[in-house]
């Protein structure tokens, strides 16, 4: 049975940027602005807090220009536990996001966490390619629209193409935006 990975959108005035992709790409962009680079989230189970350290290495190292950290204070993410079943939930558009994560094996977590991490940095669902950003995934961790591979293979690289170009996608309208909020600032 497939895992099911659903986003909550709500759209409201955090929702503060759009953009869909072009035709040739399948990529698109939604969630809250993260004007500050250092997002910080806040894991209430220590079952989830490797699957949600996972996340925040593959989205750190992704390029996306945000530095996801771990508090135990005060947190601009909240991720917590949810009733019994694999899968995870975010949702948007609230004070602070937050994530609900199933209860799935160790490595499934991981990549679960590492999809509704994704929600929160802005992406939404890829129905057309293969992408971590699937709406479902398979046990062995492969989302639904990619060849069927091992989980090792999925944990070892979680980001498919189409999951990349989205990253720099972002990561250039944050940089565009900022120059602008600079240019902004400058005039008189």
């Amino acid at each position: 049975m497939p895992v099911r990975i659903a986003s909550v959108l709500f759209v409201v005035s955090v929702l503060a940027c759009a953009v869909q992709a072009a035709p040739a790409r399948a990529w698109s962009v939604i969630g809250p602005w993260w004007s500050d680079p250092d997002v910080t989230y806040n894991v209430s189970s220590a079952r989830d807090r490797a699957a949600a350290r996972y996340a925040a290495r593959v989205w750190n190292r992704s390029g996306v220009g945000i530095r996801l950290r771990r508090t135990n204070g005060r947190s601009d993410i909240l991720v917590r536990s949810t009733g019994p079943g694999c899968g995870g939930l975010a949702f948007l558009g609230r004070r602070r996001p937050l994530i609900l994560l199933g209860r799935c094996s160790t490595n499934m977590a991981k990549l679960v966490a590492t999809h509704e991490f994704g929600h929160v940095l802005g992406f939404r669902h890829e129905r057309r390619r293969c992408a971590l950003m699937n709406v479902t995934m398979d046990p062995s961790g492969t989302p639904a629209l990619c060849s069927r591979r091992p989980m090792a293979f999925w944990l070892a690289d979680p980001l498919r193409t189409d999951d990349e170009l989205g990253v720099r996608a972002l990561a250039r309208l944050r940089y565009l935006t900022n120059r602008r909020a600079a240019r902004r600032a400058e005039s008189p």
